[in-house]
């Protein structure tokens, strides 16, 4: 699907002319073809099986042969008459003017069809859409726009006031932020498609920004930052930082401090794996045995649940439990 969301329309249209108008057999192009579709063939094949499937970034291998063989069609239909011609330039050009349209934010680019690149949010997300490239377009936004009072969500290794964006932080899914925001708010929000689309944290339901999902945003910045006005609930996003708040601390062996941050954290979101695990680790560093393997089970079996949400947590909470029934000598 992401082959038919981010190729131009011009791109798909001499994909099926290829396919339909070029009579392969009859020129003898017959090896040509198969070593430019073999690749394309076994190549999709891999991507649409793959467990790590997250982006239109691992169809391009593919995509190379795939533009020789348009290439060539193209190159044959445009010798075969006038009608053929006028329809190739004007293919062409499309192709590029579609282009020119998204510049610069090619990332989060999608054909005409489905609203450009204004609004692939809708339908894709991570690589296809955000990897934090809009930064720079969000400082001139606010400047612009002259807002000083806002929030952000911004998932980067860089935090956005490097880049001149002075908005207070919320924790960007499953990051953590300076300081936990309250637990509902009114203002300026401004989320990355990442952050709402909640896909780096649980299953939908646990999705810290859900209630931005059902917004519809002021603006959309580059084709991936997304300004929303209102009072919305933050509940989820003050989970979130309580629970970061308990990796980092578990992680520093603070286990105390770790206990409180995830019991805090499983007050807002009690069907959250990742705080079970998070409390269970600071209990064993306290040897609190009985409670860390409560927790460890409990949240074991939220997890298994919804397996396909939770494949590196199932193998932590496993080991943990196997880690706590074994004697130490």
């Amino acid at each position: 699907m992401n082959f038919v969301i981010k190729s131009t329309l011009s791109f798909l249209a001499l994909t099926l002319i290829t396919i339909v108008a070029v009579p392969w057999r009859r020129l003898n192009w017959g090896r040509q073809l198969f070593y430019l579709l073999a690749p394309v063939i076994v190549w999709t094949a891999i991507a649409m099986t793959s467990g790590l499937d997250i982006g239109y970034r691992h169809m391009l291998p593919a995509i190379s042969f795939l533009c020789i063989l348009l290439g060539a069609a193209a190159s044959y239909l445009f010798m075969r008459s006038r009608a053929w011609r006028i329809v190739i330039v004007a293919l062409f050009v499309l192709h590029i003017a579609s282009s020119l349209r998204a510049f610069p934010d090619y990332i989060p680019y999608s054909n005409e069809a489905w609203g450009g690149k204004q609004k692939t949010y809708r339908v894709l997300t991570d690589s296809n859409v955000d990897w934090g490239q809009a930064i720079n377009e969000t400082r001139r936004y606010l400047a612009a726009n002259n807002i000083h009072d806002c929030w952000i969500a911004y998932d980067n290794v860089a935090p956005a006031r490097y880049y001149g964006v002075q908005c207070r932080q919320l924790p960007p899914n499953p990051g953590g932020a300076p300081t936990t925001p309250p637990l509902r708010a009114t203002g300026t929000f401004i989320l990355s498609d990442l952050s709402v689309s909640g896909i780096e944290w649980e299953r939908p339901e646990l999705n810290p920004y859900r209630e931005f999902l059902h917004a519809t945003p002021k603006a959309v910045i580059g084709g991936a930052m997304l300004v929303y006005e209102g009072t919305f609930d933050l509940s989820g996003a003050a989970a979130v930082q309580h629970i970061a708040a308990a990796d980092s601390l578990n992680d520093a062996k603070q286990f105390e401090q770790a206990e409180m941050q995830a019991r805090q954290g499983i007050a807002l979101l009690p069907e959250s794996v990742r705080c079970h695990l998070a409390l269970g680790n600071a209990l064993a560093g306290l040897n609190k045995t009985d409670e860390a393997r409560q927790e460890y089970q409990a949240g074991l079996n939220l997890a298994t649940q919804r397996a396909e949400w939770y494949p590196i947590q199932i193998v932590q909470l496993r080991r943990a439990l196997d880690k706590l029934a074994t004697p130490h000598s």
